[in-house]
This record gives structure tokens, C-alpha cells and sequence, in this order.
């Protein structure tokens, strides 16, 4: 009999799709679970297939401003994805990109079927969360943080095994205390063989009018966390240079604030568009001629951009406004695939543009280095292997601690 997984992936993500399929090649059986309410970029799901099914949870729209809708929409999403846990019983849960009060009830679920539960650890949302909301709320942010710190240690101590995407998180759990003998480190990835290396005038740029601009990308959600106020800087401070083009494509309350920016300041060297279908993704990656990354500084320790990886696979060198101890930052500065800016530099990223605007070689060699990156790191074969050892290895503890109980 095929081992049963269920893959949870919140988001429902490219790249995390792109296991499941590769797993259901190596005779598993995969359920994916996602919801495409989240807000946030979603993979182009194919149909069903033997040993493959998605679904996407129904949910009202995460109001990610909003915190007691977006609280109670989160939790809706776990209680359904923890009544089929019960329903359809599977050998092991891998769950990646999962709001904490989702999670609580899918980790339960879980240990009602006696599955093996998998922490995918993409974000400490512990620390997230307690960062924000003390921002928004004072005392009680604080408080209502704490918990949510307190319940991440909590279910990521009771997991089977925890993967994480970043040595810096191991890291973390370490200093928590949490000795998982099965803790592993698996960095993220993008699809590769999805985002193929595109020429600059292509169906996105020529409907833009965007072919004969220089493009500054950025592609996925905003929050405030990107800190979209350096970016209304830098394009203000570019005006001068029409042939200098910001093109968001996002969405977020990032965005509702860079909609207000643009029309205040009359910033017409910004364009601001919807999240793309995937498919439409090459296209828009291939447009730029930078692609910009950004992250707060407090951000940067919970938090690991993949977007950058995206750029990777698009051949586009890209700019980062992060810590430079961020993951991402440490990959484009070790194989030059790009420009690093600390956030408290951010009054340098005008000039930064403008000085790589001039220097066309020097984009192109970076942009190809990440594409040699993704070439070498992203082969989702080798990828594969890596989780189908840690799966193996809670079946087997999972067996064997039946054997002691039968005998």
C-alpha cells in the first residue's frame, strides 16, 4: 500500500506544489491542501491525477489588515483542513506555510489518527506576530503575541520532525530549547523547470508599454513589512529619469499605501497592477531589469524572501533591501547574483538603480550567476530526495514504536 500524505500549504505555492507532484511520481499518494483566500500568489494547480488531488479549502477572504476577520478566517481554515485529516486519515502530514491557530488544529488532528505530523518551518510567525502586533497594539499586542509565541514552541516541540528553510532558524529553536533530534535544514526553491529565461520584450512588457523601459520589479505580496515608504522615496527621487519604470505586482496593504503615494505625489514612473495568473509569471519576470526584494529589519529575522529565488530562475539580478544576515542576502552577496542594501541604507537605493541602470554588463553577469544558482540548487529531484528521506524516516519510528506496543 502507497504511504498517504497530506500536504498542507496555505498559500498554495509553486514550489511546494511541485514536491507533491514529484512525490505522486515516486508512487506516494499526495493530497494538497491550500486556500486560494489567503491573498497570496497562487501556483496554477493542475487537474487530478492518479495518486494527486488538490483542493482549495473554502474560506472567506483574509483581511490580513484586519485582525479578528482575518483570526477567525484562519482558524475556519484549520478546522476544515483538521475535519479531513479525520476524514481520510493520512500516514503523515507535511505542513508548511500555515497561519498558528490553522495549525493548532491540524497538528491535533493528526494525533487522533496517529499520523506523523512534519513542521515545514517557513516563517517564525511567533516572533512575526509578537513583533507586529506590539507595534499596533501596545500592552496587548505584547500579550496576545506571547501566546502566539508560546503556542508555535509548543506545536513545533510535539512535531515528529521539523524542517527549516535557513540555518538562522535552526538556530532560533536551538536557543528555545527545542532539541528535535529530527530537526532539518531545506532551503527554499523555485520551480525552475516553470520559469524558463525569457527575452525583456515579451506578451507582459509590450502590453505595458514597458519593452523600452528600464524596469524595477517587484513581484508578490506587500505588507508593510517590505517597507513600501523606501520605495515612494526612491521613485520620487527618480521622476527626473522617465525611462526609469517601479512596477509593483502585488497585493497587500503595502499596496493600498503605494495606490495612495502614487496618486499624492504624482509618481507616474510607478506602475501598480494585481497579482498575475502563474502562468503569466515568466513574462513578468523577463520584464525586469532589476528585480527588487524588501524586508524590514525585524522582518529579516523571522522571515526569508523567496521571491528572490524566483529572479534566480528568471536570470534577472536583483536588489535587496534586507539584512544583510538574512538568508537571501548571504546567497546573492556569496555568488554575486545581485546589489545588498542594508534597510537603514535605503536612502542609497535611487542612487543604487541609477548606477546599475548605467552598468548593463554588469546586470547581466549577476542575472546569469542566479541562474547558474538555480541550475545547480534547485533540481527538484535532488529537493525530493531530501524530504522522501525525512518521510521514510517518521514511517520507520513510526512503525517500530507499534512493534513495542504489539509486543
Amino acid at each position: 500500500m502507497s504511504v498517504f500524505i497530506l500536504l498542507n500549504d496555505y498559500g498554495g505555492y509553486a514550489f511546494p506544489l511541485e514536491l507533491s507532484l514529484e512525490l505522486t511520481e515516486r508512487g506516494y499518494k499526495v493530497l494538497h491542501v491550500y486556500t486560494s483566500a489567503s491573498g497570496s500568489p497562487t501556483a496554477a494547480f493542475p487537474p487530478d491525477r492518479p495518486n494527486f488531488t488538490s483542493i482549495d479549502i473554502d474560506i472567506p477572504p483574509v483581511q490580513k489588515g484586519h485582525f479578528i476577520q482575518r483570526w477567525k478566517s484562519e482558524k475556519l481554515y484549520g478546522e476544515r483542513v483538521a475535519t479531513m485529516i479525520r476524514q481520510r486519515r493520512p500516514d503523515i502530514i507535511l505542513s508548511a506555510n500555515t497561519p498558528l491557530q490553522a495549525q493548532k488544529h491540524l497538528q491535533r488532528a493528526c494525533r487522533d489518527v496517529k499520523g506523523r505530523f512534519i513542521y515545514w518551518l517557513q516563517d517564525l510567525l511567533g516572533i512575526a506576530a509578537k513583533s507586529v502586533l506590539s507595534k499596533k497594539l501596545g500592552f496587548l499586542g505584547i500579550v496576545v503575541g506571547l501566546y502566539f509565541l508560546r503556542l508555535e514552541k509548543k506545536m513545533l516541540s510535539r512535531s515528529d520532525a521539523i524542517i527549516v528553510i535557513a540555518e538562522a532558524f535552526a538556530a532560533i529553536l536551538q536557543n528555545w530549547r527545542i532539541t528535535n533530534n529530527n530537526l532539518h535544514i531545506i532551503p527554499n526553491w523555485a520551480p525552475i523547470d516553470s520559469i524558463p529565461v525569457l527575452g525583456k520584450a515579451n506578451a507582459f512588457s509590450l502590453e505595458h508599454g514597458l519593452a523600452d523601459k528600464f524596469v524595477v520589479l517587484y513581484s508578490g505580496t506587500m505588507g508593510m513589512k517590505q517597507n513600501p515608504e523606501i520605495v515612494v522615496r526612491a521613485a520620487t527621487a527618480l521622476l527626473p529619469f522617465p525611462w526609469i519604470v517601479f512596477v509593483f505586482i502585488s497585493n497587500g496593504v503595502g499596496m493600498e499605501y503605494l495606490h495612495k503615494q502614487k496618486v499624492e505625489k504624482h509618481l507616474d514612473n510607478m506602475l501598480l497592477l494585481p497579482l498575475q495568473p502563474f502562468e503569466q509569471l515568466p513574462n513578468c519576470l523577463a520584464t525586469a531589469d532589476l528585480g527588487l526584494v524588501l524586508l524590514d529589519v525585524d522582518a529579516g529575522v523571522y522571515c526569508v524572501p523567496s521571491k528572490v529565488w524566483s529572479l534566480y530562475c528568471a536570470a534577472r539580478p536583483v536588489l535587496l533591501v534586507v539584512p544583510r544576515n538574512n538568508l537571501a542576502a548571504q546567497v546573492t552577496q556569496t555568488f554575486d547574483t545581485g546589489v545588498v542594501l542594508e534597510p537603514d541604507e535605503s536612502e542609497k537605493l535611487a542612487q543604487t538603480i541609477l548606477s546599475l541602470h548605467e552598468q548593463p554588463e554588469r546586470c547581466r553577469l549577476m542575472g546569469h550567476n542566479g541562474r547558474a544558482f538555480a541550475e545547480q540548487y534547485f533540481q527538484i529531484d535532488t529537493i525530493t530526495n531530501q524530504f522522501e528521506m525525512i518521510i521514510q524516516d517518521c514511517l520507520s519510528v513510526h512503525h517500530s514504536e507499534g512493534d513495542k506496543n504489539a509486543a
